[in-house]
């Protein structure tokens, strides 16, 4: 069944209009959201709480680099760039003053290729809070994981 949720109301008539609504609203979101979608979504794919994961990560880029995901990428491309190509957001090879190396690790780890290789939450809640004690530990409690 995919993302398509199917609601029988009646008739067929109903159903079909049900339909072609449902996929017009996935089609909207996908054009409005598309840069925080993990690839399986931009690709239609069946999902889980890893594509949360893989979104969380462009979350943790853009607090990391203060920029729109993909802002120069009409985002009718991104399935493709995405999705099929397997780009990702350029991450610094180098951290900035301030943020542990291991934060951009994590990032990378959000969006692995393989959906299922990404962390769990609650590992990422445990690696956030391990770079925060380190922060405070060697004096920077003014960092931007603070």
């Amino acid at each position: 069944m995919g993302m398509c949720v199917y609601i029988l109301i009646g008739t067929w008539r109903w159903f079909f209009l049900v339909r072609i609504w449902r996929v017009a609203c996935v089609s909207f979101v996908r054009k409005q959201h598309a840069g925080w979608m993990a690839p399986e979504v931009l690709r239609g794919e069946k999902f889980d709480e890893t594509s949360d994961l893989y979104s969380f990560g462009v979350v943790l880029w853009e607090m990391l680099t203060l920029e729109q995901p993909w802002k120069e990428v009409d985002p009718i491309q991104l399935p493709g760039i995405v999705g099929f190509q397997g780009r990702r957001l350029r991450l610094p090879s180098v951290a900035p003053p301030g943020c542990p190396l291991d934060y951009i690790s994590l990032i990378a780890d959000c969006w692995h290729h393989h959906p299922q290789r990404r962390p769990k939450m609650r590992e990422v809640v445990s690696r956030l809070t391990s770079m925060c004690q380190a922060a405070e530990a060697h004096g920077h409690a003014d960092s931007s994981l603070v």
